[in-house]
């Protein structure tokens, strides 16, 4: 397992909690939608009223919630990265005849923990719908979603369902969000925990890494090796350098090394007495692998070439499309519009079939897990 796959690992848990958060609160909203459909309109009216500050208060406790069960799951994936890296460094520790010098390590790893806390938690504040390209509380999003039922029914529309689909699809489509108002970004709630946890845990690991490096010693550092690498990076990884070349050469990239979604960790080394991770030969099959050209076939049937590393960012956007897909079944399905659940289910196996498909053309083993949704489980 590389080191990005161990990291991964890591956050499975936490973004598949996220996952579920998302489940949750979408249900709420749809399954409302579902009971009012059933009603006459002065009786949805009256159901409105008496659910609306108990569905709001359920969904402040199902983020409240997800909230306590990701200050363990951070806890947790923090404790696993030190561990992780003390053993990779003790060889450097025995070789200078030293022991971890625990207390500094120890306070890096606190503020790491603090610092993901704060980055990924406080849900209620600054999670939102995305409805119409414009950030929408949850609160909002309810309301909105209940008043279009309620216009629906006052309108005596010959089919109920028809009015509430397109404010269905829209929070489906959009799910929950981590929105940040002053800059108005905005990414899906467990991506953007996805990214936050991967992002702090590589940023407190180079600075977990740089302390043990100067308890030890280190003269060096190694860059860690991963397949389909990007170009920028491709002939940089697997090699050793002197600390001072490193900085030298990290200083004029565009990336550095270990930031901007880069996948690459950096190893403090004592410089003579390290081999490196890859044999040369290995490290040329890895790098050829990633650069090699590959063919794929997109759905209207024209062909096109790309590289083998961009095959898999091909992948990545394939498996969040059918995760969206399956987003609004989900939702249609609480709301009881069995005919659009049907439908999107048809859109989901042509779009899983493709995926596949495409997979096997470039040369890639489809990753389903990365396709599916976690739904709640109560």
């Amino acid at each position: 397992m590389t080191e990005d796959e161990f990291l991964a690992s890591l956050t499975l848990q936490l973004e598949e909690i996220m996952q579920e958060c998302n489940s949750k609160v979408i249900a709420k909203i749809c399954t409302r939608l579902n009971e009012m459909g059933k009603l006459s309109y002065s009786d949805a009216v009256k159901l409105a009223n008496m659910t609306r500050t108990k569905d709001l208060k359920e969904i402040e406790r199902i983020l409240a919630d997800t909230s306590g069960r990701s200050e363990y799951e951070i806890e947790q994936a923090v404790e696993k990265a030190c561990e992780y890296n003390d053993a990779i460094m003790e060889r450097f520790y025995k070789a200078r005849k030293i022991g971890m010098d625990m207390f500094t390590l120890n306070a890096i790893k606190k503020r790491a923990i603090k610092s993901m806390k704060d980055g990924v938690l406080n849900l209620s504040n600054t999670t939102a719908f995305v409805i119409d390209g414009k950030p929408t509380s949850i609160a909002k999003t309810y309301r909105k979603a209940v008043n279009s039922g309620i216009y629906g029914l006052q309108q005596g529309m010959v089919d109920y369902n028809t009015t509430i689909r397109s404010i269905v699809r829209k929070i489906a489509e959009s799910g929950l969000r981590k929105v940040d108002y002053e800059s108005g970004m905005h990414r899906r709630l467990d991506s953007a925990v996805r990214m936050n946890l991967l992002d702090g845990m590589r940023q407190m690991n180079m600075e977990y890494r740089q302390e043990q490096g100067e308890q030890f010693g280190a003269d060096g550092i190694e860059i860690s090796v991963h397949g389909m690498c990007a170009p920028d990076h491709l002939y940089l990884q697997g090699r050793q350098f002197t600390k001072t070349h490193f900085r030298q050469i990290n200083e004029t990239l565009k990336r550095p090394i270990g930031t901007c979604n880069c996948y690459h960790s950096i190893f403090p080394i004592i410089m003579g007495i390290s081999d490196t991770a890859y044999s040369k030969e290995e490290l040329k099959a890895i790098n050829d692998a990633s650069k090699a050209e590959v063919e794929y076939t997109d759905k209207l049937g024209n062909v096109h070439t790309c590289t083998a590393y961009e095959a898999t960012q091909l992948q990545r956007r394939q498996e969040t499309t059918i995760r969206r897909l399956k987003d609004i079944q989900y939702a249609y399905e609480q709301a009881g519009d069995t005919v659009m659940a049907k439908e999107y289910a048809k859109k989901i196996t042509k779009q899983r079939n493709y995926y596949k498909t495409m997979s096997a053309e470039v040369g890639l083993k489809p990753k389903m897990e990365r396709t599916r949704i976690i739904k709640p489980k109560n």
